[in-house]
């Protein structure tokens, strides 16, 4: 054997060369295995990787790029990764043991793991997944999705296929040798830097099982998910919860995937199939559950808009209802899962017979708007004025006729002037949008489909215009995904009574049949029909689908508008629907040219003419386009347009099934006749040129497109074109040195944070943590501090208070100490205001202690009155000064009130005075003290609105406090009514500790009221976000109530360990706040004393809440836990106890009721 390169004789073991050192073979770092490919065949580890950073081959043994520094692990992720954060999926095989006892034999169990690894390999290769095997546990990572939702529903499904794969091979094996696999899989939420050894991460299965005191297997398989992929996917799977554990020092709930609801036993099935012997499956007949009708226990104020819940089949009639009651310009928004998607199953005909006086305008939103500036409403011009995108960029003289807008006609042509500031022309343009809708002078309504893909910078206008202009004569029907929430992104939707939100449940199969009886019922007895019921499930649109893909294969046929049994054979129908899609659209293959053509037309828009694609010079495309009508893929209009009929679906599978060869040469097709020689910049023809490999063409299309972008002030698309051309820089950039490449990426990072700053903060916080670290290398330490301020600035609106900490000590360490008091000659200004912004921090974190001590110090020389007559900051009005000093005294008092300071009400009625006006808000804070010491503060708070508030965190405090005493009266309905209008005050001023405590009330009012599931999904909701946020006391609120729900709820075991753990980690916090230890403490004493496990136990905790609760005038809770002190007491004296026990119990029974006495005003 020889060198291929020198030709040495080489050994049949060498790696290298001995002669030239040219690399022959690799071994794998995890395996040991040898090959010569860069991912290992054997255990799917990747061996060589080029770095992400600076593009140096290294070897992944290494821990970090021996050029760069850049950790190889985190480099082999956002290599093969589309998105940062991901579902990844384990699997374990536990009992690999009892295969090899029951076959006597390892070589059979390792071709068993051999062959189980080469199905599970494959199955993930279709969508282009690394699988890797290690210790026994397969691992995949479902990082190709753009999405982490579209990822966790990969995951999941995945998961589901692998439960159905065993249970398949598990009826062999025991039919064999009485054994059967058991497979333990986890889904849970990872990112690119995550190492292998972490995707496990401490979690034990049978730990988490046991931990929750049950035991769901289904055909010895079970799958258990994180919260983050179960808030993710909770509507669409069913779930059951199971346990909080503790997985890498957090505390972690997870929950189960209901298998049995989901994987049907498979019949028996003989090697001669024969359709007549088929037992038709039962569960054809699907009826969904159905919900209880919503009750409305608590009635927000706040709240006048309508939320409707109903099945795909009434959506028609429910926008018929809102037109009959005479509303103004709604706007209806219709949320449904993509297996329901209604709206696009509603002709726009019959739309325009609801709304006969309306003038129905139709359009989809596509995906790849992001990458148009303001896409959206450049959409609705055209629309409005009856072009299609591409019609226009073929007739530049129609741009004249869509606009006698200046702005508009320049947008079209995107020939942008850069002599007015992208900060003043964004406004222009908010203008110039809103005087089109203004000047449409008949009443309008604008259907939407997929209007979760707007873009940010037409959202903002839509926003703009809910908020300051309004609609005059036009109403809105859109659909969205279920995910999507139009009011959350508009809150001022909420108190609108236009706006109505529609969410579509799936229907019964039973009225599925019935809508469309005429059609199928020549077929209703067949195998094939049965088979569509069976996937079917409730979804019309995955109905129309199928059996429109057996009439695709000449399986159905349609005579005189029924279908008929054309061809008795056997097909597979796909269960999955974007996968029944994909097959629709590989069966066009089968007619000559139709596939490349409707591709094509895919790519290049929803609504193109018979004229521009007669441009493609495609044979016969006359009738292929009459054969996709035929099909119901495409509307023809009027005998001239083209509207693609669900347009992103099949646009999105078109480019997955497409293979790169294909999709190159149709794109490369459409630029050569039709987009090649139009100067116009375009995000189609930017796709096309990347879809084509003409890189450099493709990364100057993307640059012009950011940069028309930004002088225009629609920095989103700015940020959307901008990744894309950087992730071809690498391609197009002719340098000497990587260095230089690194460069240009740092200088567009520092242009992007400039430029999105001010309005999109928490969208750059990837740029400036990169921008970041390429400075802490340069050792710039000015301009390290001047990127570490617009990091905690990011992080503080978007509620990242553990990475605001880590920014602020980067300026902190990089700022000169220096006295804090303005009278002392080392008095920094600078170092002073970054104090005040770490009280924030500290205050949102939970380190109430901190912000206390920091706080005091802070202020204690300063005077409030004349503050900003002394130390005004540069760029700070007097009034924007004044409110940073009262959002840090605010944080200090609330810490006090929190904490249970002794000194609380004095401290807080101090710093009042010392400020430059009395603020209203720490009169409040001092009602909130009383009102947990029990005393009346009903006259306060009456003399406290007369007066009137003055301050914004009055707006909050005093619904909160009007809610306290709601409680204290048993109103419940009151009490959620008064705290969701905080948290709207909270929600806007990014107060998310605030709002999340309102949010946890409110669940606290549906659980009084009786709704459990509600107050269910409301506290494991914020809990996940305070988790993520790092707000302690939010998650400590939250355990605590969800520990007495599951109590309540019947799951005890499940509540003790949520007690024990809790307590175990409040007991190595020093900021805790005692009151959440007599919350826990009373709680875990309530549990014992019911559950009669240990009475001993239960009194110590209750003796110890009782104590805390009297040392801190916490006398709201005193009754209650002295009531259970006093029935331990009594219970313990019933028994045989000696006379000096007795004697002990009722001088304890005299110092309860004393204490109570002294401590607990009469009403």
């Amino acid at each position: 054997m020889n060198c291929p390169k020198c030709n040495t004789v080489i050994g049949e073991k060498d790696l290298v060369c001995p002669n030239c050192k040219k690399v022959l073979r690799l071994q794998c770092p995890a395996c040991g295995a040898i090959t010569k490919n860069t991912v290992c065949e054997k255990c799917g580890s990747v061996i060589i990787n080029k770095c992400y950073k600076c593009g140096k081959l290294n070897s992944a043994a290494l821990e970090k790029c021996p050029k760069c520094g850049l950790n190889v692990n985190a480099s082999i992720g956002l290599r093969e990764s589309v998105i940062e954060e991901f579902a990844v999926l384990t699997i374990e095989i536990t009992n690999f043991d009892d295969i090899k006892n029951a076959f006597k034999s390892d070589k059979i169990v390792e071709q068993f793991k051999k062959n189980l690894y080469t199905l599970i390999r494959k199955t993930a290769a279709q969508k282009k997944l690394r699988v890797q095997f290690l210790q026994d546990t397969f691992i995949i990572r479902f990082c190709k999705d753009y999405t982490f939702l579209e990822s966790c529903k990969s995951a999941l499904d995945f998961s589901i296929y692998v439960a159905q794969t065993v249970t398949e091979i598990n009826k062999k094996l025991f039919d064999a040798k009485g054994v059967e696999l058991k497979v333990q899989m986890a889904v849970q939420k990872r990112d690119v830097y995550s190492k292998p050894s972490e995707y496990k991460a401490g979690l034990n299965i049978n730990v988490v099982y046991s931990s929750s005191g049950r035991s769901h297997l289904f055909n010895n398989t079970e799958v258990v998910v994180d919260s983050y992929i179960y808030q993710e996917t909770k509507l669409e799977y069913p779930f059951q919860s199971l346990s909080a554990v503790y997985v890498k020092n957090q505390m972690v709930m997870f929950f189960e995937l209901m298998l049995h609801q989901i994987i049907k036993p498979e019949q028996n099935k003989d090697d001669d199939f024969d359709i007549n012997n088929v037992k038709l499956p039962k569960n054809v007949d699907y009826e969904p559950e159905e919900e209880e009708e919503e009750k409305h226990l608590i009635n927000f104020s706040s709240l006048n808009c309508t939320f409707v819940k109903t099945r795909g089949e009434n959506l028609l009639s429910e926008i018929q209802k809102i037109k009959s009651k005479d509303v103004t310009n709604p706007i209806i928004s219709v949320r449904s899962s993509l297996r329901n998607s209604s709206l696009s199953l509603v002709d726009t005909e019959n739309i325009k017979t609801v709304f006969e006086d309306y003038n129905v305008v139709r359009f989809s939103c596509p995906a790849q708007n992001k990458y148009s500036p303001y896409g959206l409403f450049k959409q609705m011009i055209l629309a409005y004025r009856g072009y299609g995108e591409l019609n226009v960029l073929l007739n530049s003289d129609l741009i004249e006729v869509l606009s006698q807008d200046s702005n508009i006609i320049d947008l079209f042509k995107m020939d942008i002037s850069a002599k007015v500031h992208p900060e003043d022309l964004r406004y222009t343009y908010f203008e110039s949008f809103t005087n089109f809708i203004s000047a449409i002078p008949d009443k309008t309504i604008f259907v939407i489909d997929d209007f979760d893909n707007v873009d940010e910078g037409s959202l903002e206008i839509i926003k703009y215009l809910c908020e300051n202009r309004g609609f005059r004569n036009v109403g809105f029907i859109v659909s969205c995904n279920e995910q999507y929430s139009l009011h959350r992104k508009i809150y001022k939707l909420m108190t609108s009574p236009n706006y109505f939100e529609i969410e579509i449940r799936p229907s019964s199969n039973k009225n599925i049949v019935a809508e469309n009886i005429k059609k199928i019922k020549d077929i209703q007895e067949s195998f094939f029909f049965e088979k569509v019921l069976e996937n079917t499930k409730g979804s019309r649109f995955y109905f129309r689908q199928a059996l429109d893909y057996l009439a695709d294969d000449n399986v159905l046929e349609e005579k005189k508008g029924k279908y008929q049994i054309a061809q008795d054979r056997m097909i597979v129908i796909p269960k999955d629907l974007n996968e029944l899609l994909q097959k629709r659209l590989l069966h066009l293959q089968t007619k000559e040219n139709a596939f490349e053509l409707f591709g094509a037309m895919l790519l290049a828009g929803e609504r193109l003419l018979f004229k521009d694609i007669h441009m493609l010079e495609i044979k016969d495309d006359a009738k292929i386009i009459k054969y996709l009508e035929e099909s119901d893929f495409v509307k023809i209009i009027d005998g001239k347009e083209i509207v693609i009929k669900n347009y992103n679906l099949f646009r999105e599978n078109f480019i997955i099934v497409c293979d790169k060869e294909k999709l190159q040469t149709v794109s490369q097709m459409l630029l050569e006749k039709i987009y090649i020689n139009e100067p116009v910049i375009n995000n189609v023809k930017a796709q096309l040129l990347e879809f084509a490999k003409l890189k450099k063409e493709a990364f100057a299309q993307w640059h012009s497109l950011a940069m028309v972008a930004s002088q225009i002030g629609d920095f989103c698309a700015y940020l959307n074109c901008t990744n894309k051309f950087l992730s071809l820089v690498d391609n197009v950039i002719d340098v000497q040195t990587d260095q230089t490449v690194e460069q240009v990426k740092m200088d567009v990072y520092a242009e992007l944070a400039s430029m999105l700053y001010k309005y999109y903060p928490d969208k750059i916080l990837k740029f400036l943590q990169m921008l970041l670290t390429n400075l802490e290398h340069q050792k710039d330490d000015a301009r390290i501090k001047e990127v570490a301020n617009k990091l905690v600035q990011s992080c503080l609106i978007s509620g990242n208070y553990n990475n605001a900490l880590e920014y602020i000590g980067k300026i902190i360490s990089r700022t000169q100490r220096s006295s804090f008091n303005p009278s002392d000659k080392n008095f920094n200004l600078n170092y002073f205001l970054v104090n005040m912004v770490t009280l924030e921090i500290y205050f949102n974190l939970g380190r109430l202690n901190e912000c206390i001590e920091l706080g005091d110090e802070l202020f204690k020389h300063v005077n409030l009155k004349t503050v900003t007559t002394h130390i005004l900051p540069e760029g700070f009005s007097e009034k924007q000064f004044e409110d940073a000093i009262l959002d840090a005294v605010f944080f200090i008092c609330a810490s006090r009130v929190i904490q249970l300071k002794p000194d609380t009400i004095d401290v807080v009625q101090e710093f009042e005075s010392r400020m430059h006006k009395p603020y209203s808000c720490f009169r409040l804070l001092v009602l909130i003290k009383e009102f947990f010491e029990g005393k009346d503060i009903l006259p306060a708070m009456q003399t406290l609105a007369q007066q009137g508030l003055n301050d914004k965190y009055s707006d909050i405090l005093f619904p909160v406090v009007q809610g306290l005493v709601s409680w204290r009266f048993g109103d419940w309905s009151n009490f959620g009514n008064y705290l969701h209008n905080a948290k709207l005050k909270a929600a806007a001023l990014h107060l998310h500790q605030v709002e999340y405590f309102c949010d946890l009330m409110i669940g606290y009012a549906y659980q009084n009221l009786g709704d459990t599931k509600k107050t269910r999904q409301i506290f494991y909701n914020v809990l996940d976000l305070s988790e993520q946020k790092g707000i302690k006391n939010i998650t400590y609120l939250s355990w605590i109530l969800i520990a007495k729900l599951e109590f309540d709820s019947g799951n005890a075991q499940m509540a003790v360990n949520i007690v024990n753990n809790s307590i175990l980690n409040m007991e190595n916090d020093n900021n805790v706040s005692e009151f959440f230890a007599v919350m826990f403490k009373s709680l875990s004493a309530e549990i014992m004393l019911k559950t009669n496990s240990n009475i001993e136990q239960a009194l110590f905790c209750a003796e110890q809440a009782f104590d805390t609760a009297l040392k801190y005038k916490l006398n709201i809770y005193l009754p209650q836990i002295a009531d259970m002190l006093l029935f331990i007491y009594n219970t313990v004296m019933s028994g045989q106890q000696s006379q000096e026990v007795v004697q002990s119990l009722n001088q304890k029974i005299e110092y309860v009721k004393n204490s109570m006495a002294q401590f607990i005003q009469p009403k």
